[in-house]
């Protein structure tokens, strides 16, 4: 998990079984030759599951924990943050 940035580069050395939440202001697909799918991208082409959260600044919590869920193929989020 990381914001959208060079970093997410490390993508290309996750082992198997890995997944990819990247945290963007632009989340894929969008048109074109866009570089904002360039990670989504990555993740395909290695074979890594990858989820996109809308707000790299600062991203919402239940967000972020839905994209965390919804690649560990779990329906909620109860349990991952406190409630309130």
């Amino acid at each position: 998990m990381g914001p959208h940035g060079a970093g997410l580069t490390h993508i290309l050395h996750l082992p198997r079984g890995a997944a990819v939440v990247e945290l963007t202001n632009t989340p894929p697909p969008q048109p074109g030759r866009s570089v904002a799918n360039i990670y989504r991208s990555v993740a395909t082409w290695t074979g890594h599951p990858y989820a996109a959260v809308k707000g790299a600044e600062q991203p919402k919590p239940r967000q972020v924990a839905s994209a965390v869920c919804g690649l560990l193929g779990r329906r909620s989020a109860v349990g991952v943050l406190p409630a309130g």
